[in-house]
């Protein structure tokens, strides 16, 4: 389980910074090695900027979406390449909390 989490985690590149995606991603990689799944709770949100998002982020994307973790960001966009503000990451763990048990 350690090695899944540290693999996990090397797709984090900046320890002071890092982008919106690649948090999302390690939370689903992490969940993935718990062996633990996610339910689809909300419909699909189709987002503008999708296109910009990384082939290994999409499915955690995707996935945590649906669970209701992630809502995206005003403008029907998800910002992959952007980073996340406090508050968002305290909102997304605190569902990834919840919906993961």
């Amino acid at each position: 389980m350690f090695t899944h989490i540290m693999d996990a985690i090397k797709i984090v590149k900046s320890p002071k910074y890092v982008m919106y995606s690649k948090r999302i991603t390690v939370l689903y990689r992490y969940m993935q090695a718990m062996q633990k799944t996610l339910h689809d709770t909300v419909a699909k949100a189709t987002f503008g900027d999708e296109n910009d998002m990384s082939s290994c982020a999409a499915d955690a994307v995707k996935a945590m979406q649906r669970a209701g973790i992630i809502n995206g960001k005003p403008g029907n966009i998800f910002d992959p390449l952007g980073n996340a503000t406090r508050a968002e990451v305290a909102a997304m763990i605190h569902r990834f909390a919840e919906k993961v048990k």
